[in-house]
């Protein structure tokens, strides 16, 4: 993500310094964003354990659980992806700073925790640190570039039904081939690219933002 975030501070800086709604934009693009990565992260831990049985093999199952719970970590934090780059956009560094002092030292204390109880603790104290990061945000950087959890809850809102489909998805797919006692390969090779299909199916017909802003690519690059 870093190399759109230089794209989006450059935009961003842009449209501050023209007078136009970079929060508008960035709501836009955590929406984009939000509405890739929550199928992805829903397919990664439904398909952590197949996915690590082919990597590493069977000695490594005990990765499983960490993985889907990271795979939570990182969807918790898509909603508000981009919200560094308006911050810095707008002047407002020195609030994003405290925030970001208070939620390292937490996640300091929360991973050393954390730790007592393995790889899976680790990966739960992670997943309150994001908690615990976004909540400092609300209070400390969002007054700042005037946004609040009703401008976020539409990004969430637009992206829970494409999610659902995913779970739905992956959850129907996972059962019929257990009970054909499909391997990990075939559910890699053949279960996998059938859920993807019935996610990408899924987008068109909810006429999702990502789907539409594909559409306008795929229009604009057609010859005249």
């Amino acid at each position: 993500m870093s190399g759109f975030g230089a794209v989006a501070l450059s935009y961003f800086s842009q449209l501050q310094r023209e007078k136009g709604n970079p929060l508008a934009i960035h709501l836009r693009l955590a929406a984009l964003v939000t509405g890739l990565g929550w199928p992805a992260f829903v397919g990664l831990a439904f398909f952590a354990e197949p996915l690590t049985l082919a990597l590493y093999g069977d000695k490594w199952l005990g990765i499983v659980l960490p993985l889907q719970i990271l795979s939570l970590q990182y969807a918790l934090g898509l909603p508000f992806s981009f919200q560094y780059e308006l911050v810095m956009a707008k002047g407002s560094m020195d609030k994003q700073v405290k925030a970001t002092v208070f939620t390292e030292i937490f996640r300091i204390v929360a991973v050393t925790v954390g730790a007592m109880w393995g790889l899976v603790g680790v990966a739960v104290a992670l997943v309150v640190t994001q908690l615990f990061g976004t909540f400092i945000c609300s209070l400390v950087v969002w007054p700042t570039i005037n946004v609040g959890w009703a401008d976020y809850w539409v990004v969430i809102k637009t992206n829970l039904s494409i999610t659902a489909v995913t779970i739905a998805c992956c959850w129907g797919a996972l059962a019929l081939a257990h009970q054909w006692n499909a391997s990990y390969v075939q559910l890699i090779l053949v279960v996998g690219p059938v859920v993807a299909v019935c996610v990408l199916a899924g987008y068109a017909a909810l006429r999702h933002p990502l789907f539409i802003e594909v559409m306008k690519l795929v229009k604009g690059w057609r010859p005249a």
